[in-house]
């Protein structure tokens, strides 16, 4: 029961898995697409990378840090700071969305 679920969540199987699973199901092995734990190295991750996540966050300190830095010393004025925050803010959505549906992408493509 186990091992079904585990096929079902994770795909990963070994060759014995699939002539098990085969034999119960009375397919041909070559039917059953599993993926080798042998060969799991080029697989998809199921999300993205936490390398990403956290590129993208430091990004956006980095920008929100900027704009903050110039209205601290002068350089901007409040409405052109609450402007700028809002682009920020709005790039990070963007941004965000764009992951999450880059994400969907290449989990329907494993």
């Amino acid at each position: 029961m186990r091992t079904v679920q585990r096929v079902e969540a994770e795909g990963l199987g070994s060759a014995e898995t699939r002539l098990a699973l085969a034999s119960a199901l009375n397919v041909a092995a070559s039917e059953l697409l599993l993926r080798s734990p042998e060969n799991t190295s080029h697989t998809v991750h199921r999300g993205l990378p936490r390398a990403a996540l956290l590129g993208w966050a430091v990004g956006m300190t980095c920008a929100l840090g900027a704009v903050a830095f110039n209205y601290s010393v002068g350089n901007i004025e409040a409405a052109e700071f609450g402007s700028n925050v809002g682009v920020i803010w709005g790039i990070a959505g963007a941004t965000a969305g764009f992951m999450a549906a880059l994400t969907g992408w290449i989990r329907s493509r494993a």
